[in-house]
């Protein structure tokens, strides 16, 4: 990809349509008996979708009958090292109040940006009137930021700061205290932003919303299967960017959850009424392959297919690579996203009959022993040290013998690769030299239709 990834997170929302207290559906992860569903099952929609975002996490949860003259949202946010958890555990630790029926909640992958709790999502912009406070929270990169920060100071607004999700809360905002609904807001905002989003937020007053951009770059899922006139147990509007949360959370079948439709925005009213309505022109479907192949969770059916595809695909060009010689090549991956590409890849050279009937050695060579980040000063020390969070399974491999194929998904791998995993695997001694393990690693291959984006 040509241009700088810098925001890849995690979005969930739940709306409660029924009482808290009979939230939690019969037999499913959150039974009646919780006394607290709707925050268990935010939690659950955010820690299935930890592998999005460590750098940051945030919650805001709403009482559509607030008492007055006390708080009518709860919010949380943490940029700690162990952010994730120390929400998990406020969440846990708040005063539950009457009437709690909206729940957002965002994990942030922190790779643009200061890391304190000020980028932290979700956005709040507050006001006495409920009808014009708004919540947002979002999976996105824009590439106009400048330009909506300088037309939001012309028109005589001081921004207290640059962060594209403060700017666009405040732009969306704006379009409310004017009188706008929001799926208003949404039409007059939206079209003026350049870039990849998945956005979710509510207001004050009980409205909740989720919208992808026209191309669908970010990916985007939702769960309401009464709007297909069966009821549902529990009751509830669910979204998130990845679909095997919102199935593990709510205990629904893979065909029951569904993709946000690009550029219409899931409405649900403060009464409870869920529709839809197109806020930006259609345009040609593009959806991320960094996002479907790094970030989501292989456990999704599509991503778990499409990863097999492209180890499949490969599985021809490695044979040519290796001069079909079999009989002195080893078979590995790089733990733990490539794991099921390299299934795919077995699988090809088995059931394609790729392998003519002979044996393929195969195994685990490397092993991630650990993550860590480090600080020290001089740049040959850091090098020499992160090389070690790869290791190599010894005795697999036959010194100056055998050719090692090691398959790796990553797109975003490079430094790492360069430094730590190849220098790595030269300790095992294969005969191929540094510059054909590169080339095997990262063969010249066209991604299989299925992955054309």
């Amino acid at each position: 990809m040509s241009d700088e990834i810098k925001h890849e997170c995690a979005v969930a929302l739940l709306r409660l349509l029924d009482s808290p207290a009979a939230a939690g559906g019969s037999g499913g992860v959150a039974p009646r008996s919780l006394p607290d569903p709707g925050g268990t099952l935010l939690s659950l929609l955010l820690e299935k979708q930890h592998n999005r975002g460590q750098d940051g996490a945030g919650a805001a949860i709403l009482s559509l009958a607030p008492e007055p003259g006390r708080p009518a949202w709860w919010i949380r946010r943490s940029a700690s090292a162990t952010a994730l958890a120390d929400l998990l555990g406020a969440i846990g630790r708040r005063p539950t109040s009457p009437g709690e029926s909206l729940f957002l909640g965002h994990l942030r992958y922190a790779t643009y940006g200061r890391g304190d709790e000020s980028f932290c999502h979700p956005f709040v912009h507050a006001e006495p009137r409920l009808d014009r406070t708004l919540f947002l929270a979002g999976n996105f990169n824009l590439t106009n930021t400048h330009e909506l920060f300088e037309a939001f100071r012309k028109a005589g607004n001081h921004p207290a700061s640059s962060a594209d999700g403060y700017l666009l809360c405040e732009l969306l905002a704006a379009e409310l205290e004017g009188g706008r609904g929001i799926a208003a807001a949404l039409r007059a905002v939206l079209p003026k932003l350049d870039g990849a989003f998945t956005l979710c937020g509510m207001t004050g007053d009980g409205w909740a919303f989720a919208v992808r951009d026209a191309h669908g770059i970010r990916p985007g899922w939702y769960w309401a299967p009464f709007l297909d006139g069966a009821p549902a147990s529990p009751r509830a509007v669910a979204v998130a960017s990845e679909r095997p949360a919102i199935q593990a959370a709510l205990d629904c079948p893979t065909d029951a959850v569904r993709e946000l439709p690009p550029g219409v925005a899931l409405l649900v009213s403060p009464s409870g009424e869920v529709r839809f309505e197109r806020v930006l022109e259609p345009a040609e479907p593009r959806p991320c392959v960094f996002e479907r192949i790094y970030f989501s969770r292989a456990n999704d059916a599509d991503i778990h297919r499409e990863r097999k595809a492209l180890g499949a695909a490969l599985a021809a060009p490695i044979l040519r690579a290796v001069d079909f010689d079999l009989d002195r090549t080893f078979f590995s991956y790089i733990p733990n996203s490539a794991q099921v590409a390299f299934h795919g890849l077995l699988e090809a050279l088995w059931t394609e009959g790729l392998a003519e009937g002979r044996p393929v050695r195969f195994g685990q060579v490397a092993v991630k022993d650990a993550k860590f980040r480090t600080f020290i000063a001089d740049a040959a020390a850091r090098r020499e040290i992160g090389k070690h969070v790869y290791d190599v399974t010894y005795g697999l491999v036959r010194p100056g013998v055998d050719t090692l194929v090691v398959l790796d998904d990553s797109i975003v791998r490079g430094t790492t690769m360069r430094e730590a995993i190849l220098p790595m695997l030269d300790r095992l001694g294969p005969r191929r030299a540094a510059a054909d393990r590169r080339r095997l690693l990262r063969p010249a291959h066209p991604l299989p239709r299925l992955l054309r984006h």
